[in-house]
């Protein structure tokens, strides 16, 4: 049995966790780190894929003496594993009344695992918000489920009450087997009906058992993985199956127009710490580096920069050293914000491979202009930009739906109309919308009037990306605001702002000189003076 020493650096837990994060880790291999050491002829790694194995679905639930019966834990071992345990499941309760995001399965599991332990069948409810977000937990019935006796206005009446936009159903088994019965399949598409007449739809039943967990869901999910949970209103109907492409029709990059959700989240009063209140919905002179240092920890909701790409030899172009940037970036940052930055060329590579930890996807914006015709001859015009996005947790995500043309998704046999005997096979149609790609068509700032800065980005870009990645209310930092585009994204989209820029007062053009300050300023105000809140 090889030590732990003698299996690869990059292979070792405490290795892999530094480098790559838990989400790279196996449950073996956090647990690995936690036990710290193996036993004689059994290393750590063996040992925790053991006990992993062992207990399975009742890992949670294990005592002290429970681990003492694994050959090599004894008690020290065993109560640390037992106290980590207890720890992760107070958060949870504590957190209970705190806002709590549902993205998926695996969040509801959370908020339920104490429910496969009940010797009463129970039927769960959660309530959400456009954004998913969790309103109410409910108790709807306890006992034996029966499709006669339950009516969907035990479910939905909370719902109307509390202005839901979509519910969960969790029932337990307490057979222990997590399959779904027929019984289960007639409740559920009769809820799911009924949500869907309402306009709340139902997103998910989950049956949850000592033996394991089934999600109505995650079945879906198995022939789309991109399909998950998804907020404001664009969530299809749990029984909608889901539609592959179809060629009818998918405008071309040029054609293609945004529609931004119908649905608003009323903007929030925004409770701010006096230290923030001084910050916000301003455009501070200095050096980032040194005023990031005075926004409080975990404040910002998105950050939204064009940084220096250093591909000029101009002072202003040279690249802020990214170490101490992502040291700023990652303590100001809440744990689900967005870091979106903008890049081209060699600045990609160097950007993304700062903190491959956090970097998760790349946008391209093709952009209405080239640029390089110096070198036309010797290579292509570049005609796109990258836009890197970065977070420790999944953030808001709204997608920017692409217009499209209606087409017919064919029957759904599954799903039934009509009442009493009289049912029909029902005819699905699309509304002509269309998830967004990574790839999307911006002019450049020439089209919106004045240029003041020769990296200037369009307001609409930042409108794009500030509508996707938070919601109304929220603050964005653009902590090299240059001529001020991206903060007066964030007016024309009802957010609060946070701007740095250090290049107060320069030449930027041939024998011309700026104060960004006061452009920025002047820019914000004159946003302001347009801004149509939407009610």
């Amino acid at each position: 049995m090889p030590k732990i020493k003698d299996i690869p650096k990059i292979d070792r837990p405490r290795e892999k966790f530094l480098k790559k994060g838990p989400e790279a880790l196996s449950k073996s291999d956090l647990l690995a780190i936690l036990l710290g050491s193996g036993i004689k002829g059994k290393n750590v790694q063996k040992l925790s894929q053991q006990i992993i194995k062992k207990f399975g679905m009742d890992f949670l639930n294990i005592t002290v003496d429970d681990l003492q019966k694994v050959s090599g834990i004894g008690q020290a071992k065993a109560l640390q594993i037992a106290s980590a345990i207890s720890l992760v499941k107070r958060f949870y309760k504590e957190n209970n009344s705190n806002e709590i995001t549902i993205k998926n399965s695996k969040d509801v599991f959370a908020l339920t695992y104490d429910l496969r332990e009940k010797k009463k069948e129970h039927l769960i409810c959660l309530y959400m918000n456009a954004r998913n977000v969790l309103l109410r937990k409910e108790t709807v019935s306890v006992g034996l489920l029966d499709k006669t006796l339950l009516h969907p206005r035990e479910i939905f009446y909370p719902a109307i009450e509390l202005n839901a936009a979509s519910v969960i159903l969790i029932h337990n088994h307490p057979s222990g087997d997590s399959s779904p019965s027929e019984k289960d399949t007639q409740i559920v598409n009769k809820i799911a009906n009924a949500g869907e007449i309402m306009g709340i739809p139902v997103i998910d039943f989950i049956i949850v058992s000592s033996s394991g967990n089934y999600s109505f869901f995650d079945k879906l999910k198995k022939q789309n993985k991109s399909f998950d949970y998804v907020a404001d209103g664009e969530q299809a109907m749990l029984f909608e199956y889901l539609e592959t492409e179809r060629p009818a029709y998918e405008a071309s990059i040029d054609e293609q127009g945004f529609q931004e959700s119908p649905l608003k989240t009323p903007k929030k009063q925004l409770k701010v710490k006096k230290e923030m209140r001084e910050l916000i919905n301003k455009v501070h002179c200095g050096d980032c580096l040194e005023v990031m240092e005075q926004i409080p920890s975990k404040s910002i909701d998105m950050i939204l920069c064009d940084l220096p790409y250093g591909t000029t030899q101009n002072k202003w172009d040279s690249i802020i050293p990214l170490d101490k940037l992502w040291n700023q970036y990652e303590r100001i940052i809440k744990d689900n914000g967005a870091i979106v930055l903008t890049a081209q060329g060699v600045f990609t590579a160097k950007l993304t491979l700062s903190n491959e930890r956090l970097f998760k996807y790349k946008i391209v914006w093709e952009k209405s202009k080239s640029t390089n015709f110096l070198n036309a001859r010797r290579q292509p015009l570049r005609k796109h930009e990258d836009i890197c996005v970065f977070y420790k947790r999944q953030p808001i995500y709204n997608p920017q739906m692409r217009k499209g043309e209606a087409y017919n998704k064919g029957i759904r046999k599954d799903q039934l109309t009509g009442s009493y005997g009289d049912f029909k096979p029902v005819e699905v149609k699309s509304n002509g919308g269309r998830y967004p790609i990574d790839v999307i068509y911006f002019k450049t700032a020439e089209s919106e009037g004045s240029v003041y800065h020769p990296t200037q980005k369009p307001v609409a870009l930042g409108q794009y990306l500030i509508r996707t990645f938070t919601k109304q209310g929220d603050v964005v930092l653009d902590n090299t605001c240059g001529s001020g585009s991206f903060l007066v994204s964030a007016v024309l989209e009802d957010r609060n702002f946070i701007g740095i820029e250090k290049n107060s007062d320069v030449h930027l053009f041939k024998n011309k000189k700026i104060d960004y300050i006061k452009i920025c300023e002047e820019r914000i105000n004159n946003a302001r003076k347009t801004f149509k809140p939407n009610l």
